[in-house]
């Protein structure tokens, strides 16, 4: 969960956050989930996430959004899984064109019964003698940031499933484009082999074949640069969730 430092500017913003955390919600997509209290009221109208992406301020509408009373407010958000880096950088949400700023995500629990009501929220009263207890219990707070931890390795590794899954769908497309790209180029070679006697026949043959040929190698090379980057997310999941 992602409370404000009692201490923190934050506290005078228009929207309280209770927490920010993503969970996987497939191999292509991330959920993020948002949850707090607008002080003033619930805004009219959308209210988007926006993720900094390398520097491209990229607006996402939720795909749930429920409102309570008091200003109580929660929203799931779908997130491109490649994003999930840029999640624990720049996050805000924008509301009626005012933009607020966001702690970053943390990974949620996997199973999503594990995981706090999205639209339920705290009485600062409530937080404040949960601080104080949490203060009086140190043993108390290392095991919650066991369990915490413990959340985030499952979360990591449920990701590391989907990706998994997309690496093994990736590496058998590639190996049936190479199959291809062989036949194509056995076709090519027994066309260059035959003497046919009407060569703009010939011609137009051959240059359909290194048309398709052309083809296949960019989707062989496009399918390798995928499995590339895959495995490399796939040990920053491991080195995260060894990390953690």
């Amino acid at each position: 969960m992602n409370a404000p430092n009692p201490g923190d500017s934050s506290l005078s913003a228009p929207f309280e956050v209770e927490r920010v955390e993503w969970v996987p919600s497939s191999a292509e997509v991330l959920e993020v989930q948002v949850s707090g209290r607008w002080r003033e009221g619930t805004p009219e109208g959308h209210t988007m996430l926006v993720v900094d992406d390398a520097g491209e301020r990229r607006p996402f509408v939720a795909d749930v959004a429920v409102a309570g009373e008091d200003g109580h407010w929660s929203a799931r958000y779908a997130v491109p899984v490649e994003l999930r880096v840029a999640l624990s950088t720049h996050l805000a949400l924008n509301a009626a064109g005012r933009e607020i700023s966001l702690p970053a995500a943390s990974p949620g629990p996997a199973d999503e019964s594990d995981a706090p009501p999205p639209a339920t929220v705290v009485d600062s009263g409530v937080l404040e003698q949960r601080r104080a207890r949490r203060d009086s219990h140190a043993d108390e707070g290392v095991v919650r940031r066991a369990q915490a931890a413990e959340a985030t390795v499952a979360t990591l590794e449920t990701q590391l499933g989907h990706l998994e899954g997309r690496l093994r769908e990736t590496l058998t497309q590639r190996d049936a484009l190479t199959a291809r790209l062989r036949t194509a180029e056995q076709a090519e070679e027994a066309e260059r082999r035959v003497r046919g006697e009407v060569q703009d026949e010939r011609d137009e043959v051959r240059e359909r074949a290194d048309r398709e040929i052309a083809q296949l190698r960019g989707r062989v090379v496009a399918a390798e640069e995928h499995a590339a980057a895959l495995a490399e997310e796939m040990d920053a999941i491991r080195r995260e969730g060894a990390e953690a």
